[in-house]
């Protein structure tokens, strides 16, 4: 008792509340990531809890990549934010090859993330090497960033048929191939160019060794229904020519 009068005392446990983040992107400079407002460990995409105005915040990835790395390949920005890949190819000017954007030590090229972030990427080993590595032989380029001997690649050079319809149509087909029966063991590169938008067409396989005429072609290699080249009313038609 305090000077005659009872006091009541009520107890209870004060507790905290976990913040969860706004699940919001940012820059992580250290890692050169786009990241999410989130606890580490919530989900591979977290890059810890910032206070509000200690770093820009962004709707998603994409915009994060746009207005923070804009240096960057977007592609590639985003794929390293989401931890997959491109599957893209860049220079790799050090081995004197082109490397792929893929999961590092899954075969055919494959060597990770570009260590130069600012490096462009290409869609095939076919572009790279001609516009990165052009005092190679593209063939050689190829097999090299395919990782594949030389000997498991071939070349046809392509041009227009059907009428001639586009005339200055021109480009080239690269297949490689490493004689183990994997997944990973062949590639193909196609290149073509002179072409209006949409235009339709495809590649197919001959049953001959030489495109030195139609009789060294052969026809189409398939076995039962001809699967090969069936767009309707197709605009080109590729035709090795050498």
């Amino acid at each position: 008792s305090l000077g005659g009068t009872y006091a009541r005392i009520a107890c209870g446990v004060l507790g905290t509340v976990e913040k969860v983040g706004s699940k919001q992107w940012y820059s992580d400079s250290e890692t050169k990531m786009c990241v999410r407002d989130c606890k580490v460990g919530t989900d591979e995409h977290c890059g810890g809890i910032k206070e509000k105005y200690s770093v820009v915040f962004h709707d998603s990835a994409t915009e994060c990549c746009g207005f923070q790395y804009a240096y960057m390949d977007t592609e590639l920005c985003e794929a390293r934010a989401t931890y997959s890949h491109t599957n893209k190819y860049y220079v790799d000017y050090a081995n004197q090859k082109c490397s792929k954007d893929c999961k590092e030590g899954t075969g055919g090229g494959c060597s990770g993330y570009p260590e130069d972030l600012s490096t462009s990427l290409f869609d095939s080993a076919q572009l790279c090497c001609s516009n990165k590595l052009s005092w190679q032989d593209t063939v050689t380029c190829v097999a090299n960033s395919n990782d594949v001997g030389i000997g498991g690649c071939l070349r046809a050079k392509m041009s227009s048929s059907n009428g001639d319809t586009y005339p200055n149509a021109d480009g080239y087909i690269t297949v490689c191939f490493d004689g183990d029966l994997s997944e990973t063991s062949g590639s193909m590169d196609v290149y073509v160019k002179s072409l209006n938008a949409s235009s339709t067409g495809g590649v197919h396989i001959h049953t001959g060794t030489s495109c030195t005429d139609s009789t060294a072609q052969g026809g189409h290699y398939f076995i039962g229904e001809d699967p090969w080249f069936n767009a309707v009313n197709p605009t080109i038609a590729p035709t090795g020519t050498g």
